[in-house]
């Protein structure tokens, strides 16, 4: 099979392949075909297949965070022993999402209070996230790619950001996340 580059300018809804971009819809061997190349500008490569979007899109909340020192240490429990977070992909490729400890009152352990927001336009290949940053609570994120690893264990959505340093630990991160609808 022959593979196909598209430079998508548009919205792309990944049930159909290339639904919705202007001047692809409907072409021969581009619309609805499983494995179309797809290259948005500034972004790396990604493969789309059908249905595949659609676990995506929604909101989702944050059910649980796990954090571990990569060193064998003891691991800083990100955005505290209570999290609260919310992340929204549309069917236009935007997503955002907001972070924090919800706990009511912070220990000395865990003040200040932990917060992170940024939205942009993603692409998602099924095991990676991609985000280009044009919103964001860090002035150093925005133009930056927020990339993101992806695994789906039943109705849950595991992120892993790359490993970071946090409170003096080099810490990984798995933000645990469930379809709200």
């Amino acid at each position: 099979m022959e593979k196909k580059t598209v430079q998508v300018l548009g919205v792309v809804d990944g049930v159909d392949g290339v639904d919705g971009v202007d001047g692809v819809d409907g072409v021969d061997g581009v619309d609805g075909v499983d494995g179309v190349e797809i290259l948005r500008p500034g972004l790396r490569r990604a493969h789309f297949k059908k249905g595949l979007m659609m676990d995506l899109y929604g909101t989702w909340h944050l059910v649980q965070t796990i954090g571990y020192d990569i060193n064998g240490g003891p691991g800083v429990h990100p955005f505290g022993p209570e999290p609260y977070g919310v992340l929204c992909f549309t069917k236009n490729n935007r997503m955002i999402c907001a972070l924090c400890n919800n706990a009511e009152h912070l220990s000395e352990k865990d003040a200040p209070r932990e917060y992170s927001s940024y939205g942009g336009h993603f692409v998602f290949d099924g095991k990676v996230l991609t985000t280009r940053v044009d919103i964001a609570s860090d002035p150093e994120r925005m133009g930056t790619d927020q990339v993101r690893q992806v695994s789906f264990d039943g109705d849950k959505m595991i992120l892993i950001p790359p490993v970071r340093q946090f409170r003096g630990v080099t810490q990984g991160r798995n933000l645990i996340w469930k379809k709200l609808g």
